[in-house]
């Protein structure tokens, strides 16, 4: 499966930090998919990770805490931890 696309220092563009955060999710349906990955109701599953890609990349889950750090990972190569050490 090819690597997602790397954190670019300084780098500002919103959509592409958008088709970033939403890669995990790509993933996993097509690992579903492919039957790597089994769950009780794929077809829901894959329906309900789909709707969660759309919004990402439509900017509605901007506000969302794991969106916005994997958006922030793209940006600035920065994890930034939930709770701070």
């Amino acid at each position: 499966m090819a690597s997602a696309a790397r954190p670019v220092p300084g780098f500002d563009d919103r959509q592409a930090a958008r088709q970033f955060a939403a890669e995990p999710e790509r993933r996993l349906i097509a690992s579903i998919r492919s039957g790597e990955t089994r769950c009780n109701d794929p077809k829901a599953w894959i329906r309900e990770l789909e709707s969660t890609v759309a919004q990402i990349l439509a900017g509605e889950l901007d506000g969302n805490f794991t969106i916005w750090q994997r958006m922030h990972l793209f940006r600035t190569g920065e994890c930034v931890p939930l709770l701070a050490a």
